[in-house]
């Protein structure tokens, strides 16, 4: 991910005008428009006959969120490449196999996670 980073950096500041649009305003504005056709895409791929144009739209808009991120993990100053590494690092010590296990067959995904996520004291029983 930081080789792609870098990349990402240099491509930005060859353009001039790219550099005007990196204000946390903007890239956040942009970044929910993004997410959102990623959204039509990936829904449209998801639920439909899997032609190789709709996987393309889908990779096409993931590499336009990942770039956004990648823009925002620059102009912090942080590696993100890294910070998706301690994060799967926290998520693995938070949601063990061993702990996210249904109760009983059938029982919806969601339930299982909110359990867990109660037991961490992330969320308050209903």
């Amino acid at each position: 991910m930081n080789e792609h980073q870098e990349a990402r950096r240099q491509f930005v500041e060859s353009i001039p005008v790219f550099q005007e649009t990196k204000t946390p305003e903007l890239i956040s504005l942009k970044l929910l428009e993004e997410v959102g056709e990623f959204l039509v895409a990936y829904t449209d791929y998801a639920r439909n006959e899997k032609t190789p144009e709709r996987l393309q739209a889908v990779r096409e808009e993931t590499a336009d969120v990942v770039h956004l991120l990648l823009d925002i993990a620059i102009l912090t100053g942080f590696d993100l490449g890294e910070a998706m590494k301690e994060k799967l690092a926290k998520d693995k010590r938070r949601f063990p196999p061993s702990e996210m296990q249904r109760s009983y067959p059938g029982e919806p995904a969601q339930k299982v996670y909110m359990r867990r996520k109660i037991k961490l004291g992330e969320r308050k029983p209903q």
